[in-house]
């Protein structure tokens, strides 16, 4: 229809993180509690907080269970892009995060592939249709205001656009559905 979307993902640059082969664990910043993006640079890898910039260096071992098997997993909205372009290739397709100077030209993009950074910009940001995809990594960690942060993002999202989709393996979770249905009432209790 040459309408235009969104597609929310709140995760900069690859948005790799960095895991256990074995347990899964992740590495999570010891300042903010935030887990630690792949920073790759000549050929150098560092682990990077993306709300307070706290870098170290990948650990050898896993902190967990003691593995040796630590390694890359994850997307970020470069990755998305990049899938995108093959996917679509007439579209005009924009990153719409912090890092970037497409602020403007986002406006015109036929696809906008945005991080929170889209919460900073005025309400003519407006699409056609949103979808978020990956709600439960918001729903899972150890932040204590997990909860409140994805029902607040969800609000938000649904502010800017007449159709939100939302990509969950829960979608019965009290967040979602609270989300859903516009229910503060419900997500409080």
């Amino acid at each position: 229809k040459k309408q235009q979307c969104c597609l929310f993902f709140n995760r900069k640059g690859e948005g790799r993180y960095y895991r256990c082969l074995d347990c899964e664990a992740t590495i999570y910043c010891p300042r903010c509690d935030t887990l630690l993006t792949v920073s790759q640079a000549n050929e150098k890898t560092t682990l990077i907080c993306p709300h307070c910039e706290y870098k170290t260096a990948p650990p050898l071992r896993c902190l967990n269970c003691q593995s040796y098997r630590m390694a890359s997993a994850g997307i970020g909205v470069n990755l998305i892009i990049k899938k995108l372009a093959k996917e679509f290739p007439h579209a005009t397709l924009v990153a719409l995060t912090a890092d970037t100077d497409t602020v403007a030209t986002a406006l015109r993009a036929d696809i906008v592939v945005a991080t929170s950074f889209l919460f900073s910009q005025p309400p003519s940001f407006y699409f056609d249709l949103l979808a978020v995809f990956h709600v439960d990594q918001l729903l899972h960690g150890h932040k204590w205001d997990k909860n409140e942060e994805a029902f607040l993002q969800l609000k938000r999202l649904a502010q800017r656009t007449d159709h939100l989709l939302i990509n969950s393996s829960l979608p019965d979770h009290p967040v979602i559905i609270a989300s859903v249905q516009n229910n503060i009432d419900f997500f409080y209790q």
